[in-house]
């Protein structure tokens, strides 16, 4: 049966635990997050590139020739490198170092 006044206490309860459970959800999910970047980059090899050295680049599909169609190519290149850099897949950023 329906009690207004027991119902009005665990709305209460609720309201004061309310910023308990989402500090506890924003820790499961920075843990999920980094157990997913740490199972991806074992897998990753990073690459260090000197000047000089040949790379290819990766063909977006804004850059991708329409007429050959699935059999056409994904990489672009070979390209020189001007600037050494290391990349890795925890700083992609430094793939702006590489000049194209």
């Amino acid at each position: 049966m329906f009690q207004e006044q027991h119902n009005e206490q665990n709305m209460r309860v609720e309201l004061e635990t309310k910023d308990e459970v989402q500090e506890m959800a924003k820790i499961k999910q920075k843990d999920t997050k980094l157990q997913a970047s740490r199972r991806y980059n074992t897998k990753v090899q990073p690459r260090a590139f000197q000047p000089s050295d040949l790379v290819l680049r990766v063909q977006g599909e804004a850059r991708k020739d329409p007429q050959a169609g699935k059999l056409g190519l994904n990489r672009e290149g070979p390209f020189r490198a001007i600037a050494s850099c290391s990349l890795s897949a925890s700083a992609p950023d430094r793939a702006s170092s590489i000049k194209w």
